[in-house]
Formats: C-alpha cells, structure tokens, sequence
C-alpha cells in the first residue's frame, strides 16, 4: 500500500513537470493524465462515508471529481446550471464511485433560491441522515445560497481549497480541505439569549428547541443536552405529568454530574444542580401522591400535594399570564372546597347523602328561597360546594368570603367562557391578580380549618430555574 508521504512527493515531482510545460493543450493533457489522479488518491486517503452529499457544480469537473471522492455517499444531489451539466456528467467518468441514487437539480446560475429549496429538498427527504454540503465550485449564488441554508438547516459544510500551481496557466492543486464552522459558533449568543428569555418566560417547548440547535452545531460554553432536558422537565411540570418531570429533572442532574465545569464555564446550571436534585425528588414525590396522572380523589395527602404544585404554578404564570394564573388559582379554591366536603364526608366527584331528607331540609334552609327548589347535585361544582357546605352548617367559607362580597359575585357569576372554567370574564388592569389573590386567600383559609398550609413565598422545590443573566 502506498503510504501518504509517498503520494505526496508524487505529486510534488508531476507540479514540477507541470511548471516546466508551457503548452496549453500538453499542460492539460499532463494534469488530468498524472496530477489528477495523485490527488484524487490522496483525497481517497482522509474520505469520510456519508448517507448525503449535495455538490454545486462549476465549470471545472476535476474539482468535482474529488468533492465526489472526498465524501463517498448513497446518496448524491448534483446542483447545475445549463452550463455546467456536461461539467457534472464529465466528473462522474472520472470518478469509480457507485450510488443508491443521484438527483439531478438544475438551477438559474443566480438564483440563491433555488438552490435554497434543493438543500431544502435533501434535508427533509433523508431525516436523521447525515448531509454534507461542498460547495467548492459553482457560481457566487449557488455556493453562497448552499452555505447559507447548510448554516440554517445544521448541515456539514465543506470545501476544497487549492493554490495556482508554478508555472501553469489554468490548473490548480496542493488542494486542502476546509470545513466550516457552522454560523452558531459566532452567532450563537444571539440565539442562546433567545433561549433563556424563552425559557425564563415559561415557553419551554421554544427554549427545548434552540437549546437542541445549539447543542447540534456544538457551541461551546454551555451543557446543551442538560438544558434541553431542564426545558422538557419544566414543561411535564407545568402539565402536571410529574412522571416526566422526575426522569427529564434526573437526566439533567446526571448530565450535569458527568460534565467538566472547567470546559463548559458559562453553565450557570452547575450552581443550580443541587437546587434541580431537589426538584427532581419533589416530581418524584408529586407522582407518588397524585399518580401518574393527577386526578382529584378523596385523599387528603394527594389533594395537598396537587394543591401545592399548582399554588406554585399560578405564582409562576403570573407576570407573564396574570389570566391563566388566575384559572389556576380558581381551580386550587375548587379543589379546597372539595377536600373540604371530604372532611364532611362527601366525594365531589362522586356524592352520597346517607341522610337524604335531614339534609335538603337543612340545605333548603341555609340558602334564599330562590335556591329551595334545587335537587342535591350528583356532582358538586365550587358553586354547589359552598352551598352544600353552608347547609351543613360548616362556616369557614362563609368566614373567608364575608370580607369580600365582589369575590362572592365573581364566583356566582356564570358565562360561556370555558377557559375561565366558570367565573366571570375578568376585564380591567390588574382584575386578574385581584381574583387570584382573593381566590388563594379563600383557600388558605380553608386549608388552614383542616390543618393544612399553601406553600408561601419562595419555595426552592417549586420555583423554576432562571437561566438569563
């Protein structure tokens, strides 16, 4: 076998001959019969496999020829002009390579579109495969358009630079190649700043995203699969699936614990890891008390549990959507209200009245005359809850409520906004957090009659991570 070093003098000793021919047609004749097949050996000797490779084509095939024998594929997309198909059939005859499939993409010589729509093509026609672009010949608006969308789209970007070689009048050779940085590795903190503010403003699908587009172009600074992870365990957070939220928390601890703080010195995660250690044990423990998927029950210690995590999540969703955190705080009031029927032994889901006739007559008694007519409900709703409860003679509702009237009119009021699950629409600046507080203060109190406690202030199990400086 031929050693590297070897094919290399070769070639030194063919450009000398090269530089000595003076002759047009014996200079070619000499280059594609000695001097093309020394490189094309010597780019053979560092080729890597691929499953994709897209090439624009110029008006020279040799260089062609070894972008084709740089990175054998399956695969291969060929982007021409009128100009230069011949240019691309010509190279294929200089090359033994065999492909599963060669797509033939012509294109207006400067139209950047079109080329962008052939990348395009290529990147969504072979998902999870490796594509590399070459973009060593071409015109400025192909191989500046398949740079650009190879950027765009994380794919691998190459090219085959080479020197005017001594003497000669056309040939090129001494050729190297060059890959490029994909554009994130300069521009990333622009987009890693887009990140944290999606991620800080609770938009974790959007932060999951752009930290996995990091992570793939591989630019330093910051553990990327450890956030993506965070991302996802805050999202299963937020919709109450504390199964995920446990194994995507986990994950990142444990990509975090594998890591060099030395190598990754802008991860301000490192300083959070025993803060997420917790919040993972927290999930954990939100699951074993709810299930896998929360429900309201009849026990107490997943009600509290549920009623937790959502106090914390209407507290979080406040600044940047006071009306979902108002839904959250209407919905821990509901849920007081029924483990609070609990206590007096009625499953709002589900109710039994053992005592039928004693207690219409004391709930027909304890609301206005309006009211009297009413069935017992199969189902208690928070409305029906509170009157049931007064008609069982149980104050602390009513104790709670009596300083507030407006809240009383708000939960009474009824429409046809299902997202607001019942109340009133809420219109006016800062009428949201009104409800909410009024909402929470209500629940407080009844959670204290049964002597349990909402979570107060900051709580490190329950608030999320910041990652903007």
């Amino acid at each position: 076998m031929v050693q590297r070093a070897e094919l290399v003098a070769q070639r030194e000793a063919v450009i000398a001959r090269l530089a000595e021919t003076g002759e047009r047609d014996a200079h070619a004749r000499l280059y594609e019969a000695e001097y093309l097949p020394l490189a094309m050996a010597l780019m053979a000797d560092e080729a890597e496999a691929t499953d994709v490779l897209l090439l624009t084509v110029g008006t020279q095939p040799y260089s062609v020829a070894l972008s084709l024998v740089r990175s054998p594929a399956r695969v291969l997309y060929l982007v021409f002009t009128d100009q230069t198909h011949a240019v691309a059939q010509k190279a294929l005859e200089l090359v033994d390579l065999a492909f599963e499939a060669v797509f033939w993409r012509r294109v207006p010589a400067a139209d950047s579109a079109a080329v962008y729509r052939v990348l395009r093509e290529a990147h969504d026609a072979h998902p999870g495969q490796r594509v590399v672009v070459n973009f060593t010949s071409g015109t400025k608006a192909m191989t500046a358009g398949a740079s650009t969308v190879a950027g765009y789209l994380n794919l691998e970007q190459l090219y085959i630079a080479s020197v005017r070689l001594p003497g000669a009048l056309t040939a090129f050779g001494r050729e190297e190649v060059h890959r490029v940085d994909h554009p994130l590795v300069v521009f990333g903190d622009i987009e890693r700043a887009e990140a944290e503010r999606a991620f800080d403003g609770g938009r974790f699908g959007v932060a999951e995203r752009l930290f996995n587009k990091l992570g793939q172009a591989m630019v330093p600074g910051c553990h990327w699969p450890a956030r993506a992870s965070l991302a996802r365990g805050y999202s299963a957070w937020e919709a109450l699936d504390f199964k995920a939220a446990a194994d995507e928390l986990t994950q990142a601890v444990v990509l975090l614990d594998g890591a060099s703080r030395r190598a990754l010195p802008e991860e301000r995660l490192f300083f959070e890891r025993d803060r997420l250690a917790e919040q993972s044990a927290a999930a954990q423990t939100l699951l074993e008390a709810t299930g896998a998927k929360a429900r309201t029950v009849f026990d107490a210690a997943q009600t509290n549990a549920l009623v937790r995590a959502l106090v914390a999540r209407a507290r979080r969703a406040a600044p940047r959507a006071p009306d979902l955190s108002a839904l959250l705080a209407y919905r821990v009031l509901e849920l007081s209200i029924q483990r609070r029927l609990a206590v007096q032994g009625l499953d709002a889901g589900a109710p039994t009245y053992p005592e039928a006739d004693a207690l219409l007559s004391r709930y027909n008694a304890g609301v206005e005359a309006r009211y009297q007519a009413k069935e017992l409900p199969s189902k208690i709703s928070l409305l029906q809850g509170r009157w049931v409860l007064r008609a069982l003679g149980d104050g602390v509702v009513d104790e709670a409520e009596r300083s507030d009237r407006k809240f009383v009119h708000l939960l009474m009021s009824r429409n046809q906004n299902i997202y607001t699950h019942g109340f009133k629409t809420i219109r006016g600046e800062g009428e949201f957090e009104k409800f909410s507080a009024m909402a929470l203060a209500v629940a407080g109190a009844v959670a204290a009659a049964d002597g349990l406690a909402l979570p107060a202030g900051e709580d490190r199990q329950y608030d999320f991570v910041r990652l903007a400086s």
